[in-house]
């Protein structure tokens, strides 16, 4: 299993987890946004985009 595979499974994991122990809407809304971001680095270094040093 690679690393970006492992990330996307615990992201979903974590929602799942959140969901079904009634955490705070809050809580949920930031794992989201975390996942989000995450997934949104991982397509910008598939591209090419982000930082690189040069």
């Amino acid at each position: 299993m690679t690393i970006d595979r492992l990330k996307y499974r615990t992201c979903a994991l974590a929602r799942v987890m959140l969901q079904l122990s009634r955490s705070p809407d809050w809580v949920l809304w930031a794992v989201e946004a975390y996942c989000r971001g995450m997934r949104a680095e991982d397509a910008d270094a598939e591209h090419g985009e982000g930082d690189l040093d040069e």
